[in-house]
């Protein structure tokens, strides 16, 4: 071998070691800034449960609560700028209105009655009182948002299939994120104490662990046994081998997890309303059943919500959705199997 070759070879080498270097240090900062970002969902939760007075109690923890909100719209609108700015829209004016109309229904007041009542925000009597929150209203809200948003598009001369890329995308994030968030906020003003805690921080970070356990397991077996292309013309290194192994390693820790807390620990229970009437009506065995089906729901739908992420990339010709964060791309380029699965939560919590 040749000095020249040699040298290549080791500025290879050396070039690898720093990308992995580089990723792995932001894979911690963001696991350090998701556990500060949950923590105000859990210091919510408890400080409204064991702190004895009451009113103070109530104060802190929606003042929690509300930090959680708006970290949620930051990361919301970062997300919807890195949306239009990886589809290279140019127009300033659009790219205000439909940051404009993401804020605006994603505060808007659009789920069940329970939900709204429970949710504090949405709390307030006038809310309440008035007609901003009834179903049709709701209907109009997301018709507007649409209505508005084809409109601003055609008038900047904007491709018709980027505004329904917009349109579609928009809406998983925005509803995406309502889910999280009451999920994560789901305290019952009404009652101090774990019973007035319908899903809690809890469930949150179950949801989050699965779709991390099935992203870091699909990629160690499929680079071990991938050998069956998943979705070539789309994501070409995933492959069916990566997605099982993903799955069953999810499902696995899932199911583990929730039954201990379920039997052991049932103040913190997993989905706990919905698990103790199954319990009391069906039987435990049912409640192991329908633990199995929702991890492997929310396994499928994170690979699903990944592989709609990764067509937007594949159809404009880009890598990543930004390169915010070293190593790994945008703050939608880690999000995009989260939007999926918290969307279908947000549609799971309208079943009461």
């Amino acid at each position: 071998m040749t000095r020249k070759n040699k040298s290549s070879e080791t500025k290879g080498i050396s070039l690898k070691n720093n990308n992995f270097l580089i990723r792995f240090s932001s894979s911690i900062i963001l696991v350090a800034l998701l556990i500060v970002f949950l923590s105000t969902a859990i210091l919510s939760e408890e400080i409204w449960v064991h702190l004895k007075d009451e009113n103070t109690a109530e104060i802190v923890s929606k003042s929690l609560g509300f930090i959680m909100l708006v970290v949620s719209t930051i990361i919301l609108l970062f997300c919807v700028y890195e949306l239009l700015n990886s589809l290279k829209i140019k127009n300033k004016n659009f790219f205000i209105t439909i940051e404009f109309l993401a804020l605006c229904l994603f505060l808007a007041p659009i789920s069940s009655r329970v939900n709204l009542d429970q949710l504090f925000i949405y709390s307030y009597e006038w809310i309440k009182t008035s007609k901003l929150s009834e179903w049709y209203m709701q209907i109009i809200y997301i018709i507007l948002f649409m209505g508005i948003l084809f409109t601003s598009g055609i008038l900047s001369n904007i491709e018709k299939n980027k505004l329904f890329m917009i349109c579609v995308t928009s809406l998983i994030m925005i509803f995406g994120l309502k889910g999280f968030t009451y999920i994560s906020l789901s305290n019952d003003y009404l009652r101090q104490g774990y019973d007035g805690i319908k899903y809690g921080y809890m469930t949150a970070i179950w949801i989050w662990v699965i779709v991390i356990l099935t992203d870091s397991f699909a990629y160690i077996f499929g680079v071990s046994f991938g050998k069956h292309k998943m979705a070539p013309k789309i994501s070409p290194n995933k492959s069916w081998e990566g997605a099982i192994g993903g799955l069953a390693s999810a499902i696995a820790f899932a199911i583990t997890a929730a039954l201990l807390l379920f039997y052991l620990v049932p103040s913190h229970s997993i989905l706990k309303v919905y698990m103790f009437n199954i319990s009391e009506n069906l039987g435990n065995g049912v409640v192991i059943v329908m633990y199995i089906l929702i991890a492997a729901l929310l396994s499928f739908i994170g690979q699903l919500g990944d592989l709609y992420f990764s067509f937007i990339k594949r159809k404009n010709n880009i890598k990543d959705f930004s390169n915010l964060i070293p190593g790994h791309g945008g703050v939608l380029d880690r999000l995009d199997s989260f939007m999926f699965v918290f969307l279908f939560m947000y549609l799971f919590t309208l079943i009461n």
